[in-house]
């Protein structure tokens, strides 16, 4: 998932640190500016340290970050590699 993280075109990064219209991403609570290298650092620690949940038909790994819950969702692929999809704080105690 490191890999993909860092091969992330400009969209996937901006719906990343955004968001879309219905559903806020939150990234300022941990990175005030949404300085795309700092919440990059953030996924990567998520990445490496975090826990594996199932997540409706893929997976989210989580880990709480200065007491912020941060999700990176990710799915599986029939080849045993993993693709990134998404990540967020979850703020709102909720998942989308």
């Amino acid at each position: 998932m490191l890999v993909q993280l860092q091969a992330m075109n400009e969209n996937q990064i901006h719906h990343v640190i955004y968001g879309s219209r219905r559903s806020n991403h939150y990234w300022e609570r941990l990175v005030p500016n949404r300085n795309w290298d700092e919440i990059d650092k953030i996924i990567r620690l998520v990445i490496k340290t975090g826990q594996d949940q199932k997540y409706k038909k893929i997976f989210k790994r989580t880990k709480r970050i200065e007491g912020e819950p941060v999700e990176v969702v990710y799915l599986q692929l029939k080849d045993g590699s993993y693709k990134l999809s998404n990540a967020w704080i979850n703020f709102e105690g909720k998942t989308l």
